[in-house]
């Protein structure tokens, strides 16, 4: 037989404050957690890090030019991030670098600056990007996407120029 409290409830079904506020955090924190995944599921795995844009490492091209003029302005229906319009003997290419560069990076690119950009093509709104996957510049090779074209963090992209500098200094 379960005791009994005086207004005929028992002790074990009793609700509780502290319970309350429990079963809300536990909630509040699953919907938060199902939000961030749902989020996150929106863009495809194989994605150049803007949602509806599809990196294509299987067909990676390798572009040589001088950078013609560097954007960093985000204008609507374009990549968000840094982009340079790069020349060679094709024509102009507006290479997407991403938005996680250093301002050692930043700094560097210059109108005029030779450049070797890794890469794959996109289109997004009807107009043409390389996806740049690794930048050379005046001598190192920055890594800005993964194999699969995911940006990587400003973090990783020092540490891959510190590891650069560290080889070229053995």
């Amino acid at each position: 037989m379960r005791p009994r409290h005086d207004h005929g409830q028992s002790l074990f079904c009793r609700p509780h404050v502290g319970s309350s506020l429990t079963i809300v955090a536990a909630a509040l924190s699953l919907s938060i957690c199902f939000s961030f995944s749902a989020g996150a599921q929106s863009i495809p795995e194989r994605s150049g890090g803007e949602a509806g844009v599809v990196y294509d490492g299987a067909h990676e091209i390798t572009v040589t030019g001088n950078i013609e003029q560097v954007v960093t302005s985000n204008e609507p229906d374009t990549l968000a991030g840094v982009h340079v319009l790069v020349r060679n003997s094709g024509g102009l290419v507006d290479a997407h670098l991403g938005a996680f560069l250093s301002n050692d990076v930043r700094e560097a690119l210059q109108v005029g600056t030779p450049v070797r950009i890794v890469g794959g093509n996109a289109e997004l709104h009807g107009k043409q990007y390389l996806l740049a996957r690794e930048l050379c510049l005046g001598g190192q090779t920055i890594v800005l996407r993964n194999k699969r074209g995911v940006p990587l963090l400003k973090s990783a992209i020092a540490a891959s120029v510190k590891a650069q500098e560290s080889e070229g200094a053995r």
